[in-house]
């Protein structure tokens, strides 16, 4: 069984970005600001292609058969 769990993570994708600017900072003296900034552009790009209808997700569910 597959469920759509797209949604779900388009709002964890907008949290990352959301509390990584709140606490940019901290990030940046332990990240270092290329890390920083590449992960915060990773997760614009995902909501990016999310929104646009590239991107999925999906929670796969089974049984082993016995």
């Amino acid at each position: 069984m597959a469920t759509d769990v797209t949604a779900e993570f388009l709002a964890t994708a907008g949290r990352w970005v959301r509390y990584a600017s709140k606490f940019e900072g901290e990030l940046r003296r332990t990240l270092g600001d290329e890390l920083f900034d590449q992960q915060q552009t990773d997760r614009r790009e995902m909501i990016s292609a999310i929104q646009e209808g590239l991107l999925s997700r999906a929670l796969f569910e089974g049984t082993k058969a016995t």
